[in-house]
């Protein structure tokens, strides 16, 4: 539903349009916030807004800032696509222990210069790419990174010293990167114009591989290139066996959510659960809601300091390169400074961040926690089948969905699929 703020801007263009002028311009500004590119060309516009403003291709009318970022990432992912890596790797003799998927992965990453490995949990990916980089190493010179802090200690772990892990944010600092290998996992998370910017600053010769679950939300802001290149099939290896035991259950709710199925629901809880929930079982607690997430983290927080608590759970929520902590950090704040793994920040120097007893599902994304409460009240409707399946799959022991039925219902009829021009290109 369009905004005022849609139809004031909308005017501010156009003046002097007509009302289906100034509705079809309100809709791509909406469109735009949604994480859309661009829309299906509509009514013939003013041509003056095609100066600076907009503009239309192949029948599809862009904002021109974000016209001007796919095209960015269009001509790079050809150029990486249709390249040869300058130093060429002999067949690797490969762990037997090895999935046949897996052992392919491996083999298109060391042979093209862009490639993705998709999957959803428990399928390997990370031992996959560490598989990979493991056979490499003689021959080439590997960074890793992943979106987020939090996602980036995972790696870190399961990669055991084997090459440099950072976030991207830190990685793309740097400008053209050097690397003959650049390794990107939780890559579904990654937004437009860091994607861009990440294509744009691999070197000739160089290999890209991205890492991700293509079912996952999309990106906080604008467009979802891993989408649209998990559709190109050259490129693409799908592991799609669960190999962890304990996550069958979860994987099998997540797969019914993707085939919009119905899923065990629990009445909403009340206060008193939520926070022996947190406190007792030591679940993370997500809702798609912001408005929830700052409301029952406020009440938590009183209820922590009631209880004596003196370390209090905190995220990020801006990007601060000085000190490297980036949004979506996972820390905890106590006293005059706050921990993050084994980086100890004075409290003053922190950039904003919120309390995080309760987490969005957004944000939740690049990390697991053992169990998972799931709270949709209502207006959780408005997000589609990718928040509850990204929701699921953060869990590794348990997962708990509390709602009512016909709001799960609306959510599992409804998909989120951002519009570009990628797949045309």
């Amino acid at each position: 539903m369009n905004s005022p703020v849609d139809f004031y801007f909308a005017k501010k263009l156009a003046p002097d349009g007509e009302e289906p002028v100034t509705q079809f311009l309100a809709d791509l500004l909406r469109s735009a916030r949604e994480g859309h590119l661009c829309v299906e060309a509509g009514p013939s516009l003013p041509k003056h807004l095609f100066d600076k403003a907009l503009v239309e291709e192949r029948g599809r009318i862009y904002l021109r800032r974000n016209w001007e970022c796919e095209q960015r990432f269009i001509h790079h992912y050809h150029r990486l696509k249709g390249q040869t890596p300058a130093i060429s790797l002999p067949e690797f003799t490969l762990d037997p222990s090895l999935e046949s998927e897996q052992k392919l992965a491996i083999h298109n990453g060391a042979k093209r210069s862009l490639s993705l490995i998709c999957g959803g949990p428990g399928t390997g990916k990370t031992f996959t790419a560490a598989n990979l980089i493991r056979n490499v190493l003689p021959y080439l010179n590997p960074v890793v990174a992943a979106p987020t802090g939090k996602a980036a200690a995972n790696l870190r772990r399961a990669l055991d010293g084997l090459c440099p892990v950072t976030t991207l944010h830190s990685l793309l600092k740097r400008g053209h990167l050097e690397a003959d290998l650049v390794l990107v996992d939780e890559s579904s998370m990654i937004d437009a114009e860091l994607m861009a910017t990440l294509f744009a600053s691999i070197k000739e010769g160089a290999r890209l591989i991205l890492i991700g679950d293509r079912d996952q939300l999309p990106p906080v802001e604008t467009g979802h290139f891993f989408a649209d290149l998990a559709e190109d099939r050259e490129l693409v290896t799908e592991l799609g066996r669960c190999l962890r035991a304990e996550l069958s259950e979860i994987v099998e709710m997540a797969q019914a959510v993707k085939a919009g199925k119905a899923v065990p629901i629990e009445p909403l809880p009340d206060f008193r659960a939520i926070a022996e929930a947190v406190f007792e079982r030591k679940a993370c607690i997500l809702t798609p809601l912001r408005h929830v997430v700052r409301y029952l983290n406020s009440k938590l927080l009183k209820e922590d300091q009631k209880r004596g608590g003196t370390r209090f759970p905190i995220m990020i929520c801006v990007n601060d390169r000085a000190i490297d902590l980036y949004n979506g950090d996972v820390g905890e704040l106590e006293g005059e400074f706050a921990y993050f793994g084994e980086k100890k920040v004075p409290a003053y120097l922190l950039p904003r961040y919120e309390y995080a007893y309760v987490i969005s599902v957004h944000k939740s994304q690049g990390s697991e926690y053992d169990e998972v409460v799931v709270l949709l009240p209502e207006g959780s409707e408005a997000f589609g089948r990718e928040m509850l399946y990204t929701a699921i799959t953060r869990a590794k022991k348990r997962v708990t969905i509390h709602s009512k039925e016909e709001i799960v219902t609306q959510i599992l009829n409804r998909q989120d699929h951002r519009l570009s021009g990628v797949l045309y290109a």
